[in-house]
Parts: structure tokens; C-alpha cells; sequence
């Protein structure tokens, strides 16, 4: 008669390459066990000590999976309340860190920056083709957000066209050191969409990573 070895030879070893598909799981470690004690030598039999350690390795290998089963449950659970989350963000107002703006009917986007202390910005506008089109200058009184109220003209007295626009802001504190800034656009959220398992919130036009929101505020009519 044959004889079934020990449960631990039939398992196969797991590295992080395994196919997971082909590794044993709970279930068919208990029938091996099951089927060593059926087989076995009655001249040998499975010892206590190794029929217990048998039962360990089958009890991790359970925990290992509820604990797997748990993760799982826990990223969709995550997922979906991010989800939710993003979709009760539409028609809110969000602030979200970027350096691009949208000139649209000649008014441009509500945009600004964070300054870490009081102090000078230098800001300038820069249109898709690198070319700088104005320039002009910001005394800050103090650490906070700051609004960039830019009125679309150019620095040849004319409106700039619609498109989109970047701003280059150089921070100088009161000290004379330069600082490190944080420009953001403004605006309502009108669509939220998903893909590739991030959120994106639409504003004025434009997509934004739900990761570069920096505030969330209730919508007013004047913005």
C-alpha cells in the first residue's frame, strides 16, 4: 500500500511570482490531511507533535486567507465610499492646486496661490506657445491664500483669446528670501468621472485629480 507523506511536502512553496491560482488552499489542505490519516503507515503512524504541527500550518494558512478576504473587502469598501464621496462634490465649489487656468469669453478662471508668509509675488501669464503675455506684481500682507486677480488683458492693452493659460509666480518674503509657491484654480464642479480607479472633478472644462483638491466649499453665485 502506498503511503501519503507529510502534508508539508505536498504544499508547494509561495514566492512573490506564485500563481495563486495553483496554490493549494484550506480546502484542499484538509482532505491532504484527511487523506495522510486514512493512508498511513498503522506500523508509523503520524506522530503527535507532527499531526499538531500539521494543524498549525493549516490554521495559518486560514488566517492568511481571511486576512487576504479582509483587504480585499476593505479596498472596494474604500473605493465606494470614495465614490460617493466625489459625486456629492458636484456643484460645490473646489479649490485645487494647478498652475493652469481657462480664459473663456474673455474672463478668465478664478486662480491664486498659497504664500507661506508675507512678502512680493511676481506673477506672470504664460499662453500654450511659452510666450509670456503679462506680467505684474502682488504685495502679500500676510501668510494665506491669495487671489490672482487678473483681468485677461494682455500687456499690449488687449484681451487675450480663450484657451488656456499657465502662471509662473516667483515669492520673495520680507527677509528677501525666495519661497517655495503653491498656485490652484478655482471653481464649480459641474461632472465627476472615473477611470483608471481615480476620481476626476471637471471645472470650468477641465479635469482635476480628485488628489489635487485643497479645499471644498459651498457654491455662491458670485464664486
Amino acid at each position: 500500500m502506498e503511503f501519503v507523506s507529510s502534508i508539508s511536502s505536498q504544499v508547494p512553496n509561495v514566492s512573490s511570482t506564485t500563481d495563486y491560482g495553483d496554490v493549494l488552499d484550506k480546502d484542499d489542505f484538509l482532505r491532504l490531511l484527511i487523506a495522510q490519516i486514512s493512508h498511513q503507515d498503522p506500523m508509523d503512524p503520524l506522530s503527535n507533535d507532527d499531526f499538531i504541527n500539521q494543524m498549525t500550518q493549516f490554521s495559518s494558512l486560514e488566517q492568511l486567507q481571511s486576512i487576504n478576504e479582509g483587504v480585499e473587502t476593505s479596498l472596494f469598501l474604500s473605493q465606494s465610499l470614495n465614490n460617493a464621496y466625489s459625486a456629492a462634490l458636484i456643484g460645490r465649489e473646489a479649490v485645487v492646486k494647478s498652475d493652469a487656468i481657462v480664459v473663456e469669453s474673455g474672463v478668465p478662471q478664478n486662480t491664486g496661490f498659497y504664500a507661506p508668509s508675507s512678502g512680493y509675488a511676481s506673477v506672470s501669464v504664460v499662453d500654450s506657445g511659452g510666450n509670456t503675455v503679462q506680467t505684474f506684481g502682488i504685495d502679500v500682507s500676510e501668510s494665506g491664500f491669495v487671489d490672482i486677480d487678473w483681468d485677461g488683458i494682455a500687456k499690449d492693452g488687449n484681451a487675450v483669446d480663450d484657451g488656456l493659460y499657465t502662471f509662473e509666480i516667483e515669492f520673495t518674503d520680507d527677509d528677501g528670501a525666495e519661497q517655495v509657491i503653491s498656485p490652484f484654480v478655482q471653481g464649480k464642479v459641474t461632472s465627476v468621472k472615473f477611470s483608471g480607479g481615480n476620481a476626476y472633478l471637471e471645472i470650468e472644462g477641465k479635469d482635476y485629480n480628485l488628489s489635487k483638491v485643497i479645499e471644498i466649499r459651498e457654491w455662491t453665485d458670485d464664486g
